[in-house]
């Protein structure tokens, strides 16, 4: 998947390039229906995309996890779906950004 091929190693992907994914796929895993009657993905392939979505996020430098996260949040809180939920990348987010301020 995309943000699986993100995160590999042997790929040296531009950090603006993660972030311009990151920042326009996101909404739109929030807000998208698939218009089947069934879902698309599995819980363990939403699972797996929301595991590569994180280590992309981890990747990034705090300045443009707060712009990702941040604008996840308020996609997230205002969608019909439950995916992706993101809240342990927040979470650490917030974390690791406190203690920067210690």
């Amino acid at each position: 998947m995309l943000f699986g091929d993100l995160n590999r190693e042997e790929l040296e992907i531009p950090r603006e390039v993660k972030f311009r994914l990151l920042l326009l796929w996101l909404p739109l895993f929030c807000h998208a229906g698939n218009g089947f009657a069934y879902p698309v993905l599995t819980f363990f392939e939403k699972a797996d995309v929301e595991r590569a979505i994180d280590e992309a996020i981890w990747s990034l430098p705090a300045v443009d996890q707060e712009v990702i996260l941040t604008n996840w949040i308020q996609d997230y809180t205002i969608s019909a779906s439950d995916w992706p939920n993101l809240q342990a990348s927040y979470d650490r987010w917030c974390q690791s950004t406190r203690n920067l301020v210690n």
